[in-house]
């Protein structure tokens, strides 16, 4: 006794769209594409002697781990950039407990007194 998959389930609700054969979405791409440089990245597992390096070959910021040399997506850690970052260094005392005022005390003189 053998049933089928489709046999016990509902029909579906919803129509799925309509199938463009790959010609035609060939087509309707060339007709909409613009004249901007794309990267043409080998497909994983055929990188070896590929090396990311410039900022379009990271997309939307994604780095490459099979690629053993230095990345910087988005120009994230870049040496010779300026950074807007506000971040402040983990700072401990004498026990090793993280010294809390220094949040407190950044964007203020030094001789600010903090409770």
């Amino acid at each position: 006794m053998s049933i089928s998959l489709s046999s016990i389930l509902p029909q579906p609700t919803h129509k799925p769209p309509p199938r463009i054969d790959a010609s035609a979405r060939l087509n309707s791409e060339k007709q909409t594409a613009v004249t901007a440089y794309s990267s043409t990245i080998p497909p994983y597992g055929q990188r070896e002697s590929w090396v990311p390096r410039r900022p379009v070959d990271f997309g939307d910021g994604g780095a490459f781990p099979e690629c053993h040399v230095a990345q910087y997506p988005l120009g994230m850690g870049e040496r010779g950039t300026s950074s807007s970052s506000n971040a402040i260094a983990l700072q401990l005392d004498h026990e090793g407990k993280p010294k809390y005022d220094l949040i407190a005390r950044q964007g203020h003189s030094s001789d600010r007194i903090v409770h």
